[in-house]
């Protein structure tokens, strides 16, 4: 198992996922942005090969949340496609995003354009 993800890890925010969580929301958005509409067909793939659980237990976004939502934000870009794949080694915390993920697709009822597909590392 990776140090820092074992045990309390879930419970608040370490350093690295404060940190990963402000790249997202400051770079996503206009990266993503930028590169969809200066790309050939518009098309944007975000892939975080170490998504966690998608959402801490005190109920704050991770970085697979927060990546969905800059994702329905980004939906208003005309012709613009982000597909995003999310993954994680650990069972437990691919079992817990797979249920973050599904459950923001299903509020996101359609808002954001291309696939969002999880998967568990090396399957």
């Amino acid at each position: 198992m990776p140090s820092g993800t074992g045990g309390c890890y879930w419970a608040d925010k370490a350093r690295p996922s404060v940190f990963k969580h402000d790249l997202l929301k400051r770079y996503l958005p206009h990266s993503g942005g930028l590169t969809g509409t200066q790309s050939y067909n518009k098309r944007v793939v975000y892939l975080d090969g170490y998504a966690g659980k998608g959402r801490y237990e005190n109920g704050e976004p991770a970085s697979a949340e927060i990546t969905l939502k800059v994702a329905s934000h980004l939906r208003h870009t005309p012709g613009l496609t982000l597909e995003c794949f999310f993954s994680d080694p650990q069972t437990k915390s691919f079992d817990r995003l797979q249920t973050v993920v599904q459950h923001d697709l299903a509020a996101a009822c359609g808002r954001a354009r291309g696939p969002m597909i999880i998967s568990k590392a090396g399957s």
